[in-house]
């Protein structure tokens, strides 16, 4: 059926206010016998002494004379005479005429129907004024009242003039003008008339000028009052005889507030006990009685105090820290995951693999089965005086989908890992690092196997010593010496390349044709258990394989006798260079003055090597180089083990984490930490938030079951404090933060799910208020910060106590009037919520800060499904009213979550254990106006200022209850007529035009806007809980040209 609409009846409510709840008739003065005041008995004073006969002295009486001079003439009288001037009859008299002479087509008598009421109104206003001359001049409104006569009696004669000249008294009473002049002249009159209140006030109280008569007759009716009062009281004595003498109900008694305090204890004490219900003063309260609190559980107070306080978070995929410790206790709100700069995190490779001192160095990464993009990573490898980045043009994608890293032959050593100049974390490794960051939005990555390549190409750093002693391998040199022979040779060393198994050297010697012709026979030697030894007659063939690796960084320098290995000796062998015969030969030549035989040269040596080598996560480790993995965090790092696969960047389950460091804590202590949070400002239309307690104990983290941790805070959501007992552990070795500290980590689901912190603090203790003198005294108003720092009994282990915050939870003792609402509304659900007007009594009596609610039955709303046919389910939408910001569109009457929470609990008491209930806060929406406006041609008018008027016009029509005192009302259909002739109607507006209308649908859990219907024909809140708040995007342009 094309009229069918899913809306249920029974939904469509508006649910109670606060306001709604109070029977008028519980009401003391609902009823009055006597409503009349003192100035009504001056006025029927005066009215009635018309028709009391004068007698004088000789006791006759003149037909003329009546008591009125004795009433009618006193300031007292004058004045209650014109404060009870109604100046509403005149305005309903003259809209009444207004319509009624339409029935008239005589212009004439229409005009003297119009004039006679304004003639009234300046004859009665003359008889006023004559009265008000004669009035004593000590009575300050006398000239106010004067002074303003002649305005006065100039409007009401202009106007006067106005109805008698105009030719159609019709057409002038369609006058802007004429009717802004009828509209200035009754504002006029009110005002004149409101004037004398506070002056007939101070004729009853102070003024010494009355005659005897007069006063006697004033006393009269003060005493009148005090007669009228008892008789008035007679509605207020049936509800007490009903509701405490037959009912025996009596007001709810005062309950006492809290505070939380902090104890300082004496430096150098052991741990000591506060028992239950130490008594702490509290200065006096405002009846001047003595004010005490007493604890409300045994404390044990030691010498652990808060060290630290940090937080990290992930906001699309950017990690971010934050060092809190700074804003602790400033009495500032913060919030635990403010938009801080990002920080680094990923993954750290230690390598001696990565120990490059020269030449043009080229790492080569393969992270299987991923192909990265090496532009989405930041590259920073330990150089010789800082970490060196790698910058744009030497990172690319190679051809087989390798990332190629290039260190050029400019850039100084690759080092090992210096904690003195590599700042950032201080890794505990003895190799070079290779830190891989990932840039913004990259996700987690895995890898199976990890393959390194390294190449060197263009290496000088190179330690070169002939047998006759350390060479300049930078200038040309002789390699087997002056006179060489069999047996002659020359050592190379370099750590860097000895230090890496599996290393593939090729040496490229540029030498004479001799020389070259000399190092094809040559023999290779190694250096092995300090020897040089060549047990497989291996001859020299310019490339080299490292199978006898150095273990220590070293710098390069000729071997001593403690040397092992990490050299190799090239050897002359060959059958020219047997024996002497070149000396014998370099003899002869020099004896018979011929040619010397030449000396074998090298003009330079320059060596290139490689390597490749593939990590196998999946199986177990044999590679020949080894490599250490890091995960860099926020505070620290995390050495890894990898079984299966190797993440590029941490793994963190939580969008955010709280780090709370303490000195001074041992195994067993007890631990009692204030968290002063700023109540309300967590996300309202979210779930609770998953919070999860854990310690670290050894670089790994240990969760705190629930049982084991006493939480008064509901998950971050109000103040409280958070106790346990510390248990075992050891961060003597911690890397992943700060080590000999005491971590608790808070790990949070969501970020805005918890409130923003005010402070934390250790050794905090909670006391409730005591009536220590058993004086009666109970709570009466908020106990002050800082107002208790004194035990009742001093202490010698306590050396300071702070109230660092206002006291809470306090309830002044009930009034008679509160006591009568809660006992009707008591006597009809009986304490069980079963109806929806029990649901929506409970909880505004139980939460006074809910100001309206709205029970849905067997309606489902939460974050699986909504539907208003579910059974079972009962839905309350409550509603807050206190204004928490000053600008109006910034501000949504939604509670905290706490307080949602709170009221969760309380019903689940109160109602059916097989109800579903869900507790949300209303849904949101926005209209947003979109128009044309062309304003009236008034001589300096402000444009801009129009268009704001008409913005706010617009939202207080839409959101009154933004704006005042009003209901909060969820909301109903609005027709667009209605919006355009309010638009129309503002004094300022001759006419719009291309008036549309959107309505803005509103996330659910964020300010933003999910759907935007354009255009719309009519305005139909989308849900049964939908406020419209106000909106500041209204589109007003104004129309310069006439259409």
């Amino acid at each position: 059926m094309e009229n069918c609409s899913s809306k249920i009846s029974i939904h469509q409510g508006t649910g109670t206010t606060q306001n709604a709840r109070f029977l008028s008739a519980l009401q003391p003065d609902y009823f009055l016998l006597d409503e009349r005041e003192e100035i009504d008995y001056v006025v029927l004073a005066q009215k009635i002494s018309k028709y009391l006969k004068y007698f004088n002295e000789s006791d006759s009486v003149n037909e003329q004379n009546d008591w009125s001079p004795f009433f009618a003439w006193e300031s007292t009288a004058i004045l209650a005479q014109i404060f009870k001037w109604n100046i509403e009859d005149y305005e309903k008299k003259y809209e009444n005429d207004r319509k009624s002479i339409a029935l008239i087509n005589d212009n004439g008598e229409q005009k003297k129907i119009i004039k006679e009421v304004f003639e009234k109104i300046l004859y009665d206003f003359i008889k006023l004024t004559d009265k008000v001359a004669i009035l004593d001049n000590s009575i300050s409104i006398k000239e106010f009242l004067l002074s303003s006569k002649t305005a006065i009696e100039t409007q009401l004669n202009a106007i006067l003039s106005k109805i008698t000249t105009e030719v159609s008294i019709s057409t002038l009473l369609q006058s802007y003008q004429f009717n802004k002049n009828i509209q200035n002249l009754f504002g006029l009159l009110l005002y004149w008339k409101n004037s004398t209140e506070k002056a007939f006030t101070q004729q009853l109280e102070s003024y010494p000028s009355h005659t005897p008569h007069y006063a006697l007759f004033l006393a009269f009716l003060k005493l009148l009052g005090i007669a009228k009062t008892h008789l008035n009281d007679f509605t207020k004595r049936h509800l007490d005889f009903y509701y405490k003498d037959i009912l025996q109900l009596l007001p709810q008694k005062a309950q006492p507030d809290f505070v939380h305090l902090l104890i300082e204890p004496v430096a150098n004490k052991n741990a000591f006990l506060l028992p239950k219900n130490t008594v702490f003063s509290a200065g006096k309260n405002s009846l001047g009685k003595n004010k005490f609190y007493a604890s409300t559980s045994d404390q044990a107070i030691n010498s652990v105090k808060i060290k630290s306080f940090l937080s990290h978070h992930i906001v699309q995929n950017n990690w971010k820290k934050t060092d809190l410790f700074p804003l602790n206790a400033t009495n500032t709100p913060f919030s635990a995951f403010p938009s801080s700069i990002n920080t680094e995190t990923g993954l750290l490779l230690a390598s001696p693999l990565f120990y490059m001192k020269g030449g043009t160095r080229t790492i080569t990464l393969k992270f299987d089965p991923q192909i990265l993009d090496p532009n989405s990573f930041d590259f920073w490898i330990t150089g010789e005086k800082k970490w060196v980045e790698i910058i744009q043009e030497n990172k690319e994608l190679t051809q087989d989908k390798y990332i190629k890293l290039t260190i050029p032959a400019s850039e100084k050593p690759i080092v090992p890992f210096n904690k003195e100049i590599h700042t950032g974390e201080i890794i505990a490794t003895l190799h070079p690092i290779l830190k891989i960051i990932p840039k913004n939005n990259t996700e987690k990555i895995d890898c199976k196997t990890l393959e390194i390549g390294i190449t060197v190409n263009g290496l000088k750093n190179l330690i070169v010593a002939t047998d006759t002693g350390v060479v300049d391998i930078n200038k040309p040199f002789k390699p087997f010496g002056d006179f060489p022979k069999n047996g002659n040779g020359f050592i190379i060393g370099c750590n860097e390349f000895f230090l890496k198994k599996g290393t593939t050297a090729q040496f490229s010697i540029e030498s004479d044709a001799l020389s070259s012709s000399l190092f094809t026979g040559a023999l290779l030697f190694e250096m092995k258990n300090g020897k040089f030894s060549n047990e497989e007659n291996k001859t020299f063939d310019s490339v080299y394989t490292n199978n006898n690796p150095v273990k220590e960084y070293l710098e390069d320098e000729i071997p001593d006798k403690e040397t092992v290995s990490g050299y190799i000796r090239i050897q002359l062998n060959d059958a020219k260079y047997e024996k002497e015969k070149f000396l014998e030969k370099y003899i002869k030549a020099a004896q018979e003055k011929t040619t010397l035989p030449e000396v074998p040269v090298i003009q330079s040596l320059v060596m290139d090597y490689s390597l490749t080598q593939k990590y196998n996560f999946n199986a177990s480790d044999d590679a020949l180089n080894v490599l250490e993995y890091y995960h860099l965090l926020p505070f620290g790092y995390e050495k890894l083990s990898p079984k299966s696969s190797l993440s590029l960047i941490p793994n963190v389950p939580n969008q955010g984490e709280i780090y709370i460091g303490f000195e001074n804590a041992q195994p067993g202590k007890g631990l009692s930490i204030l968290f002063q949070m700023a109540e309300g400002t967590a996300n309202p239309r979210k779930d609770l938030a998953k919070i999860s307690w854990e310690y670290l104990s050894e670089n790994n983290w240990k969760s705190i079951d629930s049982h084991d941790i006493g939480d008064e805070t509901l998950g971050l959501l109000q103040s409280g404090i958070i106790n346990l007992t510390i248990p075992d552990f050891d961060n003597t070795q911690t890397v992943v933060l700060p080590k000999n500290l005491f971590w608790l980590r808070i790990s949070v689901n969501e970020l805005d799910r918890i409130c923003h912190f005010v402070g934390i603090h250790e050794q905090a203790l909670k006391a409730v208020l005591f009536d220590f003198e058993n004086n009666g005294s109970g709570f009466l108003e908020v106990t002050p910060k800082e107002t208790v720092s004194k035990l009742y009994q001093p202490n010698a282990f306590v050396k300071k106590v702070k109230q660092p915050y206002p006291s809470f939870g306090g309830k002044k003792q009930e009034e008679d009037t509160q006591l009568y609402q809660r006992s009707s509304e008591r006597l009809r659900h009986k304490q069980r919520a079963i109806t929806s007007w029990d649901y929506e009594r409970l909880i505004l009596q139980e939460f006074p800060e809910v100001y309206r609610v709205k029970c849905l039955n067997h309606y489902r709303y939460d974050s699986g499904s909504v539907s208003n046919v579910s059974a079972g389910y009962i839905t309350l939408i409550p509603v807050a009213k206190s204004l928490s910001s000053s600008t109006v569109w910034e501000w949504k009457p939604l509670l905290s979550l706490s307080t949602l929470q709170r009221i969760k609990n309380r019903i689940m008491g109160l109602c059916s254990p097989h109800v579903r209930l869900c507790i949300k806060p209303p849904v949101l929406e926005k209209i947003q106006i979109t128009c044309k406006v062309k304003y009236r041609e008034i001589s300096g008018a402000d444009i801009r200022l129009y268009a704001d008027l008409l913005k706010e016009t617009i939202n207080r029509y839409i959101s009154p209850w933004a704006y005042s005192d009003l209901d909060i009302d969820f909301a109903k259909k609005i027709e667009l007529s209605s919006l355009i002739q309010l638009i129309d109607n503002q004094s300022f507006v001759d006419y719009i035009i291309d008036f549309k209308v959107n309505q803005l649908i509103l996330d659910d859990e964020e300010n933003t806007i999910i759907k935007k219907m354009a255009n719309v024909k009519e305005i139909v809140p989308q849900t049964d809980y939908t406020l419209f708040i106000p909106n500041d995007t209204h589109e007003i342009e104004e129309l310069k040209n006439n259409c």
